[in-house]
């Protein structure tokens, strides 16, 4: 997911026991649903998710952050889609564009690239 995605999370849009996340708007104008692993629904029923109007300049500063207090270097928050569609390649067994490029919001090959 794309951080401002993230930052537009209302809880309503969480579907746990569905695993899934459904975003009703896009980067790209489209709306699409977000498969969550196993890991992502122990996590958010642990959180009790609930509404948290942040904008995404300030989730970036806050990653960065993070990220500098872990002395992490070259690491920024869209390595994690890049890093999500590959560990879900590798579970699935598919590495067709198609279903995972797509549910990761890409709308062709290049973008992945």
């Amino acid at each position: 997911m794309r951080l401002g995605e993230l930052c537009k999370l209302k809880s309503e849009d969480i579907y746990l026991e569905q695993r899934y996340i459904q975003l009703h708007m896009t980067k790209n104008g489209d709306a699409r649903q977000v498969p969550l692993s196993s890991q992502a629904v122990y996590f958010a029923e642990q959180l009790k998710f609930t509404n948290i109007n942040v904008s995404s300049r300030v989730a970036s500063t806050l990653f960065r952050k993070a990220r500098d207090a872990a002395r992490v270097k070259d690491l920024h928050f869209h390595d994690t889609r890049h890093e999500a569609i590959t560990r879900l390649s590798k579970k699935t067994g598919c590495i067709g564009f198609g279903q995972n490029g797509w549910s990761q919001g890409y709308k062709k090959f290049d973008d992945l690239l």
